[in-house]
Parts: structure tokens; sequence; C-alpha cells
């Protein structure tokens, strides 16, 4: 019964973050136009870059993952950027998928129920796919770096602490501002 429900939810989860890639109708402004750009740049015209996308301080840069992530989906759709927001919704399932591993894995499979059910349905969690935009990227890596989070409290190990830190510097790749109040903390 709970596996159906779990189902249930991945769908709706699913069916709330694809809509945009269903219907081909998404947001394109200035930063999709700059990232699709340097994705061109790295994919197809061969120059790798060692900076992301810029932030709002001048001369502060994040990293370039997100770039390398997205030129992947962008080179199996010949650029057409509705390929690199499917990976961007798959990315947001995914975290579905993971806030349900972290909660059963933890505290209980109705745990597990409740905080998928509640990131699947949250309207901000379902509006990070409408569109390509680094700061998007952060929830599916904030749910692994929560896993490895909870993992590295049950056994302190030098293994999860760096499966835990890792997931952190991902975080800077992808939104300077989120990763570092957690650095701090």
């Amino acid at each position: 019964m709970k596996t159906i429900l779990f189902a249930v939810i991945l769908i709706i989860g699913t069916l709330l973050r694809s809509e945009e890639v269903i219907r081909n109708n998404y947001l394109f402004l200035k930063d999709q136009g700059r990232d699709m750009l340097n994705i061109k740049s790295i994919w197809f015209d061969r120059k790798l870059t060692l900076i992301g996308p810029y932030t709002g301080l001048q001369g502060v840069f994040q990293g370039p993952l997100y770039y390398y992530l997205l030129s992947i989906p962008a080179a199996v759709s010949h650029g057409n950027p509705r390929g690199v927001l499917a990976l961007v919704a798959a990315l947001q399932v995914f975290a579905i998928v993971m806030m349900y591993v972290t909660g059963k894995r933890f505290f209980s499979e109705t745990v597990g129920l409740i905080a998928a059910f509640l990131f699947a349905v949250s309207p901000v969690a379902a509006a990070a796919s409408t569109f390509i935009w680094s700061p998007h990227i952060t929830l599916p890596v904030m749910t692994v770096f929560l896993y490895g989070f909870f993992l590295w409290m049950e056994k302190q190990t030098l293994k999860r602490f760096l499966f835990t830190v890792s997931c952190l510097g991902v975080l800077y790749h992808f939104e300077i501002a989120f990763a570092l109040p957690l650095t701090i903390a």
C-alpha cells in the first residue's frame, strides 16, 4: 500500500514539474540566454571555463559545474533549451525520491511519505522546474546533503563527513548565498 502511495506522490510531483517541458512553454530571459551561450561555448565551440554564472557581487562567480552539467542535455538535444529544462525537471523529481529515502531511512516510512508529498506539492519546489536557473539545482543537491548529514550524525566517520562536505562543495557551484550559511553553521 505504501509503495503505491509513494508511486502516486511521485506521479503527482512529476506532473507538476514537467508541464513546461511537455507544453514547450518555459521562461527564457537574459539569464537563460547567457547560460545557453556559455553551454554552447563549452560543448560546441570546445572552450572550457573555470568560472560559472556571475553573482550579484561584481567579480564574484559561482562554480562552473552548473554549465558542465547542463551541457550534457544541451548536446543531446542539439542545443535546445527544452532538453536542458528536462534535466532540471528530472533533478527535481530526484529530490522527491531523496526526501522519501531520507525520511524513511532516518525516521519512518510514514515520515518519508509525508516529506515526499510535501516536497512534491510544494509550489516553490515545483516552480523550480519551470525554467533554467542555477539556484534551482540547489534543491536536489540539498536533499542529498541532508541525507549525508543525517548519515554522518548517525555514525561520525571520515567517509560520511567527506560525503557531506562534498555535497556542500557542490552547492557552491549552484548558489553561493545558499551554501555559505550552511558552511558557517
